[in-house]
């Protein structure tokens, strides 16, 4: 079965949590938001420009501010600072509580659990049945490498930038 792995990156990279069926992660927040705002049956799989339309949903329509981040880490390249999980859990705690199917509590409670430094980041790998953004195979020395936020362009900050939004 597949996964939503949450990882910590900075200056101690690492998995810190990984939650069961990842169909329960961002799959299902995007067809949740295809269902309430845009009236369709399920996510658009095969509509390129919906598919954009929903992942851009705050642009198109009217939706909570705790609705807005948790879509914004579903993204791909998609962090926040150690300095707002604590908003980011709540968020989560919220969407799961109008969505208990989801994976959000759980995800929730792995990012409370987690030990975290100034200037840490977290990051999601949305399902195990891709490879994670934030490492790389490093074949001469024949080990896994992380990226590093500080000198990497690859990553935004999802909470910012769902703040920024109108």
């Amino acid at each position: 079965m597949s996964t939503t792995t949450i990882y910590r990156l900075g200056l101690h990279p690492g998995e810190i949590g990984e939650v069961r069926n990842s169909w329960r992660g961002a799959m299902y927040v995007w067809d949740d938001i295809a269902k309430r705002y845009f009236g369709l049956t399920n996510f658009p799989m095969f509509d390129e420009a919906m598919r954009k339309k929903i992942w851009n949903a705050s642009s198109h329509v009217k939706m909570p501010r705790h609705e807005v981040i948790v879509l914004m880490t579903t993204m791909d390249g998609a962090t926040i600072q150690s300095s707002d999980v604590t908003a980011v859990v709540e968020s989560f705690d919220r969407y799961a509580y109008g969505h208990p199917n989801s994976s959000f509590g759980e995800q929730a409670a792995i990012m409370r659990a987690a030990e975290m430094e100034a200037g840490d980041l977290i990051a999601w790998n949305q399902t195990s049945v891709s490879e994670f953004w934030g490492c790389d195979w490093d074949a001469e020395k024949d080990e896994q490498t992380w990226y590093d936020p500080m000198i990497g362009d690859k990553h935004f900050d999802a909470y910012a930038e769902a703040m920024a939004e109108p």
